[in-house]
C-alpha cells in the first residue's frame, strides 16, 4: 500500500539511468590509464594472454584496445614481435602534457584521455 502512494507521487523521478558503455572502450580506458601511470613501463612488451588474464576479457578486446592505443601513439606493434608500450623522448612527452593539460586539466598524468584533442606523436 505504502509503495503503491509512493509510486503515484514520485514517478519515475528517482530513477537512475546508466549509460552502458562498451566493454571495448572500458578496456582501452583501463590500459591507456595503466601506461600513463607507468604501471607498463614505457618499453615493456605487451603479451596478450597476459593482459587478457589481468583485464578478464578476451583477446579479441584486447587486441581492439592496442590497435586504438597504437594509433593514438601510446603503443607500438613491431611484425613478428608484437605489441609494447611506445618510448616517447622528452620532447614528445612535454608536447603531450601540454596537449593534455589544455584540454583536460584534471589529469595530471600528462597522458591523452578518451576526451583528448588527438593523437600523441609517434616516435621511431
Amino acid at each position: 500500500m505504502y509503495m503503491d502512494a509512493l509510486d503515484k507521487i514520485v514517478g519515475r523521478s528517482l530513477l537512475i539511468t546508466r549509460k552502458p558503455v562498451p566493454l571495448r572502450n572500458e578496456v582501452i580506458e583501463r590500459l591507456r590509464s595503466a601506461i600513463c601511470k607507468q604501471l607498463l613501463p614505457q618499453g615493456s612488451r605487451l603479451i596478450e594472454r597476459q593482459l587478457c588474464e589481468m583485464l578478464g576479457v578476451s583477446r579479441t578486446l584486447v587486441r581492439e584496445a592496442l590497435r586504438q592505443l597504437e594509433a593514438e601513439g601510446l603503443v607500438t606493434i613491431i611484425p613478428n614481435r608484437g605489441p609494447s608500450v611506445a618510448v616517447l623522448d622528452k620532447g614528445t612527452r612535454e608536447m603531450q602534457r601540454g596537449a593534455a593539460s589544455t584540454v583536460n586539466s584534471e589529469d595530471p598524468s600528462g597522458c591523452y584521455t578518451s576526451s583528448s584533442a588527438g593523437p600523441a606523436a609517434e616516435t621511431k
